[in-house]
């Protein structure tokens, strides 16, 4: 008996040209249907492909069968759309996109039924909550509130009151550890046995029964970093972004480097979900949203900033201290009664520097002109140093001379927190700080760095070190030399200094945040401004030149050194994008990875107006709002 077949639209999960076909038409069994993912012959070798439509028309050309079908695999119209979405945004192979969709190893069928497992204690939903489960319904929603206790007690009670309705929520984090926090959190208000945390280090097992209880249209609370988007949902009801002021939401280690406050919202609006931002801290973006009142607020009690800035003095100058003796016998006394201490210095290593005692000009990455540090000082019998790029990790051989002037020799300045950890042992006479950088916890599993943290009162580290503090209260903070992060000509580095400011208040709630620096003016004028002066200032500049959160920013990188070719481009765009589209470039840097010069264009305006400019370009990638511009 002949076997019915009919022809349908596959993707296969390749990378593929974002201008090229991303659809294949193959001859298959009547009972293939659209989502489901099969086995394609494409070019040499077999492929895993996503069904995109099915029982199409007969085309005019010889077509190929499909190999095989993955059981009952069907990725959901959710999951379709919003795969749609991000292959469209960040110029990718729709087939490729699709991968990320895919269920855990293992995993080989879809239930048909729903099986509740979450035991949810069935009580009547508070007024409070049903008033905003209301107002969600017609606009997103701001969650601003300092305490982090209260804060996730009534984000529990809200994904308790969906769940109860029989839908499922998204709990999206920025960082692992808060994961941990808020299920904890969930488990003592809501008294539920069973909430789903869902991230990439999590048991294949334990991944492969919280997409079997998605996929089947339970009401569980997923509590997941980035990787929680792609889960099969079937009745989402509520997306909240945590934390949405951390910078770490953004991705930007791989395609399709998802920035998750465009994700997330995007996924809400495709599930038709209610979306909530919630955060600690105003970040401008949220400042922004709040001035225009278009977001229903459920709160906003943002935490309070309490800084103080100690300079070095006249005497701490003309002695060479790493450190103003104020702040010394400060950390001394602090040692003495026991006190638990973080101090922040985002620069590891034994120097920050390696300088030209002439021209006084700092060494810079030859791939990448990131700063270089010395991370190993050789012994004396083995003079010179070992340098490694804090950008990409590359070690440097030490010139003989400086590369700028070509006359002065090359020496280490100013001390990283390997040599800052060894003074303050010294002058404090403690057993010796632990260091949290990532030299320190190369190695080292998430249970031995909280033992690490548990066991040493007193903890130098770098901005690696915030992850693993994540929800630890101490007695004191002291940040050294924060002028250090304040980047320019980037402009968005006074923001990122705020917010990890308020991440370092968080961990002395109600105490000062210790600042130490060379240029207090400098503090002055930015973090350490009174807040309502900041957001005004910067929301001003921001404004003028097009900036997020005034306008989305995508940048174009094309596939090679083509000045020329670049420049009609910008031509192009500027006669497409018109009045509400601002075009610059382009400009040019040099690929960490190929070893080769890039041009780059940034796009500013509205993201739905800016899609539709490069959809059809030959890129060799796109980065919304990326994390460097220059």
């Amino acid at each position: 008996m002949k076997v019915k077949t009919q022809y349908i639209e596959v993707a296969p999960a390749v990378p593929l040209p974002g201008i090229s076909s991303q659809t294949f038409t193959y001859e298959a069994p009547i009972d293939v249907i659209a989502g489901q993912i099969v086995q394609v012959p494409f070019g040499p070798r077999p492929v895993h492909a996503v069904v995109v439509a099915a029982k199409q028309p007969k085309p005019g050309y010889k077509t190929k069968a499909i190999m095989a079908s993955e059981g009952t695999q069907v990725l959901s119209p959710t999951q379709l759309q919003f795969a749609a979405w991000i292959a469209a945004t960040m110029h990718g192979s729709l087939g490729y996109t699709m991968r990320l969709f895919f269920p855990p190893a293992g995993t080989r069928t879809v239930p048909t039924m729903t099986r509740p497992s979450a035991q949810l204690k069935k009580t009547k939903i508070p007024k409070d909550i049903l008033r905003i489960m209301s107002q969600l319904e017609g606009k997103p929603g701001i969650y601003i509130e300092g305490n982090q206790a209260n804060r996730h007690a009534t984000l529990a009670r809200l994904a308790s009151s969906y769940a109860q309705t029989g839908q499922q929520v998204l709990l999206l984090v920025p960082e692992i550890s808060l994961v941990g926090i808020l299920q904890k959190k969930l488990l003592e208000a809501v008294g539920m046995d069973e909430v789903a945390p869902y991230f990439a280090g999590q048991h294949l097992g334990i991944r492969r029964e919280i997409w079997q209880a998605v996929a089947g249209g339970e009401p569980v609370i997923v509590i997941g970093t980035h990787k929680a988007l792609f889960l099969p949902w079937q009745r989402l009801g509520l997306v909240v972004i945590e934390q949405a002021h951390y910078p770490t939401h953004k991705a930007w280690e791989q395609y399709p480097r998802l920035d998750n406050t465009y994700a997330a919202k995007a996924l809400a609006q495709i599930a038709q979900s209610a979306f909530v931002t919630s955060a600690a801290f105003s970040s401008l973006a949220i400042k922004h949203q709040l001035n225009k009142e278009a977001p229903y607020t459920i709160a906003n009690n943002p935490l309070t900033l309490h800084p103080t800035v100690t300079s070095m003095s006249f005497e701490d100058k003309k002695n060479r201290r790493l450190l103003p003796q104020e702040t010394l016998l400060a950390l001394k006394m602090d040692v003495k009664k026991g006190r638990r201490v973080f101090c922040l210095l985002n620069r590891r290593g034994t120097w920050q520097r390696f300088a030209c005692k002439k021209c006084h000009r700092h060494l810079t990455c030859p791939d990448c002109g990131s700063p270089v540090t010395v991370v190993l000082a050789h012994k004396k019998k083995q003079p010179g140093f070992i340098l490694m790029c804090q950008g990409c990790h590359k070690k440097i051989t030490p010139p003989a001379l400086c590369p700028a002037c070509k006359k002065g020799t090359l020496a280490p300045s100013r001390a990283g927190s390997q040599q800052v950890a060894n003074m303050l042992q010294q002058f404090t006479k403690a057993s010796g700080p632990a260091r949290l950088d990532a030299d320190s916890l190369a190695g080292l599993s998430r249970q031995e760095v909280r033992k690490k943290i548990q066991t040493h009162p007193f903890i130098i580290g770098t901005n690696a070190a915030l992850t693993h503090l994540e929800g630890e209260e101490l007695d004191k903070v002291y940040w050294f030399f924060p002028e250090d992060s304040l980047w320019y000509p980037d402009i968005r580095s006074s923001e990122r200094c705020l917010i990890l400011l308020s991440r370092l208040q968080a961990l002395v709630p109600g105490s000062s945040v210790h600042l130490v620096t060379r240029q207090p003016q400098l503090l002055r004028d930015t973090i350490a401004a009174p807040l309502p002066d900041f957001y005004k200032k910067e929301l001003r500049l921001r404004q003028t030149l097009w900036y997020p959160p005034f306008a989305d920013i995508v940048r174009l990188t094309l596939s090679a050194n083509k000045d020329t070719g670049a420049r009609r481009l910008k031509q192009s765009l500027v006669k497409k994008g018109g009045m509400s589209v601002k075009v610059r470039g382009p400009y040019q840097s040099l690929s960490l990875k190929k070893k080769v010069p890039q041009t780059h264009i940034l796009l500013a305006g509205e993201l739905k107006k800016l899609v539709p400019l490069y959809r059809d370009l030959s890129l060799a990638s796109v980065d919304l709002n990326p994390e460097k511009i220059l």
